[in-house]
Formats: C-alpha cells, structure tokens, sequence
C-alpha cells in the first residue's frame, strides 16, 4: 500500500523478514529518509512492471545485502532473483493481474480473539481467483 509505512519518516532499520510480500509500491519508502538498513526476505514476488523500480533503488541504497527477493511469476522469471533480472523483463502485458476492489481496514487486535478483514478483488481472466493468507 502506498501509505503503508506513513508516519515513520525518522525509521532508521526496517526488517520486513518472514513476510509474504508479493509487491511493493514505488512510493512505499520515499519518506523513509533516514533508512539505514532494510532486511527482507520473500520468495513471492510478481516481477512485473509495478516492480520495475525495485532492484535498482534497493541498488542505490546499499541494500542488496539484506534483501533476499525472489520472483514467483510470471513463469519464466520463477525462482530468479530480483538482481539478476534485466529490467526490461520486468513487464505487464503476458498476463491479467487481479485488481483490489476493497481493501481490509486497519484494525485493532485483543490477543486470543477472532479479527475478521474483508477483501474484494476483480480480474479480467477466465481462470479462477484464490486468496492466500499467511
């Protein structure tokens, strides 16, 4: 989300380890200026378009030690590091990608109780669509 990390603009180290992250917006961290070091970790990247941007700030940051991202899809790029594709493979035109419609709002969590998020997507594919939660 765009605003995801809205609020943190004085974050000097971000560890986004263990998280199951598909995408990351462009303007995700632009307030983020006094980021010193980001870890991630994820094998469930949709190296597409949208992710373009992506190796080559993690590049210029000096954070291509610390994260450890992975395409999933499409196809070809499967298993392949973010760092070794070109950036001209990074495309949207091979695939219909689902749109969110609705997203979950923020909530608050009491530990041992249920939290109930709603989620709304649309594609233009004929294929199914199925939801993952980790």
């Amino acid at each position: 989300a765009r605003k995801a990390f809205s609020g943190l603009e004085a974050l000097e180290h971000l560890n986004l380890g263990n998280n199951a992250i598909r995408s990351i917006h462009p303007d995700a961290f632009t307030r983020m200026k006094k980021l010193k070091e980001l870890y991630m970790n994820s094998d469930g990247f949709l190296c597409d378009c949208q992710l373009k941007w992506l190796p080559q700030w993690l590049a210029v940051k000096g954070f291509q030690t610390t994260v450890e991202a992975t395409c999933a899809h499409p196809e070809p790029l499967k298993n392949r590091s973010i760092f070794t594709v070109p950036a001209e493979s990074f495309v949207c035109d091979d695939f219909p990608k689902p749109q969110i419609i609705l997203q979950p709002e923020s909530t608050v969590a009491v530990l041992g109780r249920d939290v109930r998020f709603t989620c709304s997507a649309a594609s233009s594919s004929s294929s199914a669509m199925t939801f993952a939660w980790n």
